[in-house]
């Protein structure tokens, strides 16, 4: 199966879905600098560099 990458121009949010987005983003920027302060590397490769760590429940 194939995954359209690109949205259509015509697709829009309603204001309870853009907020979820932004509720969740700050949620997992504060769930990351937690895990830095624990560990400053991914577990799984050793990757040390935070610009390339992303932090997801």
């Amino acid at each position: 199966m194939k995954i359209k990458a690109n949205i259509d121009s015509s697709f829009v949010l309603e204001t309870t879905e853009k907020e979820l987005i932004i509720k969740s983003r700050i949620g997992q920027s504060a769930f990351k600098k937690a895990l830095l302060v624990i560990d400053k590397k991914c577990r799984l490769c050793g990757i040390t560099d935070d610009r390339f760590l992303i932090a997801s429940i």
